[in-house]
């Protein structure tokens, strides 16, 4: 059985969020560190393709409509290498119907954060992938 990054004591998961709005990094990086994230931002797919060049996060927020590269193609590239092919990735994106969400996990995404979503439902998500904190996992038990 694998350790997840809740149970390793005194390490803070790391999370890179992808968006090119300024205003959507800020909500979801605040939302993350409150759950007790450490966050690196990028506000293209091709900054957050060279960003993961240098080291791998526990769990990538992915936006679906960028500038270049869309969201989705970027998820398609990080899972057919060998290095990212089981790294973590959310969707985070305003697109939320049927049809988005077949094409997102078709294209590898694990699960799908929509902007208009509260704490509770980043939470979940993160408690469901075995990346949230372990004090963050004990209080909302």
């Amino acid at each position: 059985m694998a350790t997840v990054v809740s149970e390793i004591p005194g390490r803070s998961p790391r999370a890179l969020v992808v968006d090119d709005s300024q205003i959507a990094r800020y909500m979801l990086s605040g939302q993350l560190a409150d759950l007790g994230f450490k966050v690196d931002l990028a506000d293209s797919a091709e900054s957050a393709l060279a960003r993961l060049e240098r080291g791998l996060p526990d769990v990538v927020f992915m936006d679906h409509l960028l500038p270049g590269i869309d969201g989705l193609e970027a998820v398609r590239r990080l899972r057919r290498q060998t290095r990212t092919a089981s790294l973590p990735i959310i969707m985070y994106t305003s697109q939320d119907g049927e049809g988005y969400v077949d094409r997102a996990r078709d294209a590898g995404a694990n699960d799908i954060y929509t902007k208009t979503s509260d704490e509770i439902r980043l939470a979940v998500i993160l408690r469901r992938l075995d990346l949230l904190p372990k004090a963050v996992n004990e209080q909302a038990a």
